[in-house]
Formats: structure tokens, sequence, C-alpha cells
């Protein structure tokens, strides 16, 4: 069968699969262990082969399992774990051989467990177990029991030279083994666990897939053929998730990593939305308050206009009455340079002294300002000057 689908050898990506490779030991061994009942007589195979041989044929039942959605998806999880426990497994090993090797020194002469019987002549008799660190495979049975299960005789304690020591060492085995390595096997189990249900739907059909390809690649080639021309191929709108796999269940368990994704991508919405609102209402303030600058810059473009008109009609009147403080207050400015001006000019022409010449005139019929005298200035020019 496996010579057949690895078509003969040609396809070598066929035992990249640790599946085919359990169907080919499952089937080698299979024929082994019926040869050598053949050749020893019935009752009398080889039992080490019979259990090697039962293991394999577990694993391949186990194999088949995985083309049914209520058992493909825990082969799916087993298969990952099985795969992830490696370094846990390297790293607990060295730990236990470290303590085994110490239990060994503490306990080395520590005898086994001993019971009193009596003889056929009536007399009592003490008979001891063989030591359980009196070797190196009893002492690393022993450590597993002692530090993985927690199983233990209080008397071996007793009966050690280094009690104290012994309990010491005792304690912490317990505690790096038993509560801190086994939980961390734990967790090492359950992200695995959500690993695979992240994508549950994918792998069982990658399964089941497989499955197909494997009966497809050993029936004959005119039966395959025939199968080919009688399937009907359409293409149908089925609801999928977010990764485009079917949702078959919408309820099946999605996984602590794909849940935690689900509640990041809502917390973004959320905060998108937030800062959209809060974008929005800084938009409207902004509008009203360029609303509020436009009108105050408008009034003011309107009072600015309204005084440049006065000033021109002024002008043209030559009137001096002025509606604007400012406008006024320049008034006096100019008239305060004109008498500078008036009185230098007195002075460089050697005329009446300065504070005769300087008096204000008393004509009653010149009432004009001072400033009427000067030369009209263009209208161009108004602005400038």
């Amino acid at each position: 069968k496996e010579v057949v689908q690895s078509d003969y050898g040609k396809r070598k990506g066929h035992f990249r699969s640790w599946w085919n490779i359990v169907d080919f030991i499952s089937i080698f061994l299979v024929y082994i262990y019926t040869f050598s009942t053949l050749v020893r007589g019935v009752g009398s195979g080889s039992v080490p082969l019979a259990v090697a041989t039962t293991l394999c044929l577990t694993l391949k039942l186990l194999a088949y399992l995985r083309g049914f959605d209520s058992t493909g998806w825990l082969i799916s999880v087993l298969t990952q774990n099985v795969l992830d426990v490696g370094g846990f497994v390297l790293i607990i090993t060295v730990v236990l051989i470290g303590f085994m090797l110490c239990f060994r020194l503490l306990f080395g002469n520590v005898e086994g467990t001993c019971q009193l019987i009596l003889d056929n002549g009536d007399s009592i008799i003490q008979e001891c177990g063989k030591k359980p660190y009196g070797t190196l495979h009893d002492s690393l049975f022993s450590t597993f029991e002692l530090a993985i299960l927690a199983s233990y005789d209080q008397g071996h304690f007793d009966e050690s030279d280094y009690t104290t020591l012994a309990v010491l060492i005792f304690v912490l085995a317990v505690t790096i083994v038993l509560v801190i390595a086994l939980n961390a096997l734990i967790a090492v189990l359950g992200d695995s666990y959500s690993r695979v249900q992240e994508h549950a739907i994918a792998n069982r059909r990658k399964e089941r897939a497989e499955l197909i390809v494997e009966y497809l690649s050993i029936i004959p080639s005119n039966k395959s053929r025939e199968i080919e021309a009688n399937t009907k191929y359409f293409h149908a709108l089925l609801e999928a998730d977010a990764d485009g796999d079917l949702l078959i269940v919408k309820d099946d368990w999605e996984g602590g990593l794909n849940a935690l994704k689900k509640d990041l991508s809502e917390q973004n919405a959320t905060s998108y939305e937030m800062t959209r609102d809060a974008i929005e209402q800084l938009r409207c303030h902004l509008d009203d308050d360029m609303e509020q600058l436009k009108n105050d810059i408008t009034s003011l473009i309107q009072e600015l206009s309204h005084e440049i008109k006065e000033i021109k009609r002024l002008q043209n009147d030559g009137g001096v009455t002025f509606n604007n403080k400012n406008v006024r207050n320049a008034v006096k400015v100019v008239k305060g340079v004109g008498k500078h001006l008036d009185m230098r000019h007195h002075l460089e022409m050697g005329l009446r002294p300065f504070r005769q010449n300087s008096q204000p005139s008393t004509d009653s019929n010149d009432q004009r300002p001072f400033w009427q005298g000067f030369p009209k200035i263009p209208k161009g020019d108004q602005d400038d000057t």
C-alpha cells in the first residue's frame, strides 16, 4: 500500500508526512511479527515486538479518525502538542537526571520495602525488596515517581545518613519539577491549543484532504478516472470569516489569540470613532471662530472705510470737524508741526522778535486754520500721505 502510494519510491515527498511513516512501520512490524509467530509457533512470539506493533497500529487507527469533524480537530491538537513539547521534554530530562544523581548519593544505602513472612518452619523471616536507588535505572524510575508523581516513602528519609539535606533536595525537586515545570508545560500546551484552534477549520480540511489524496492514490487508475468523470462540481457562495475560512459551525471556539485579535480590532474601531468625533467637533469650533473673526474684520473694514470717506469729505470741504479721536489727535500734531515751521521761518529771515511774531493773528477776518494755505494733495496720494 505505501509502496503504491509513493509511486514505487518515485514520490520523494511521500514520507515527509509522519502519518505515512507510521503506516509503513506498522505494516512492516505486522509482517515481521507474523513471520516470527509462524516460525516459533503460536503463543511464542516476541513480546517486545508485539508491544511495538500494537503501539504503531494504535497510531494508525488515530490517523483514520482525522476525517471526522468530531475527532479531526483533536488529532490536530494532539499532533501540534507533541511537536511543541520537544524542548520541554529535553529540559525536564536534564533536570530529572541531575536530581537522580543527587538522590542516588543520598539514598544509595536505603533498603527497599521489607516484609515479615513465615517460612515452612513457622519462623519469621524479613524479606526486603531491591534498593530503590541501587542502580541508575532504578534511581531514574524512583526519581520520576518522586518528582513527577510526588510518590515517596517517608522511611527513606529516616534511613538516609543525610536526612536534613535529603529533605531539602526533595522539596527543591518537587518545587522545580512538579510546580514550576509542569505549570510551564500547561502554558505551552494551552498556547499550542490556541494556535491550532485559530485555524481549526483549515486544519480540519487539511486532514480530510490528506485522507482523500491517500485513498485516491491506491485505487486503480480506471476507477479514479471514472470517479472524476462522474463528479459534478459547482460554485456556491458561503459565509466565511475574516481569514476566508468557511463558518461551518459559527459557535466554534476561536482560541485565545483569535479572541485577543478581535478585542484589539474592536478597540481600534472605537478609538477611530472617538478620534473622528473629536476632529469633527474641533472643525465645528474652528468654523465658528473663523466666522466670528470674519465678522470682526468686516466690521473693522467698514469702520475704516467710513473714516476714510469722512477724511476725504473734510478735505474737500475744508472743515476741521472730526468724529474720530485718533484723527483729532493727528490734527493737533499737524498743527504743532506747522507752528514750529512758521517760527523757524521768522528766525531765519531776521524779522520781528520771536515772541511778538509767534503770537496768533488777531485779524477777525482770518479765521482759517494755518494748513489751509498748503497746496491741495492729489486724490491718488491721499492714502500714502
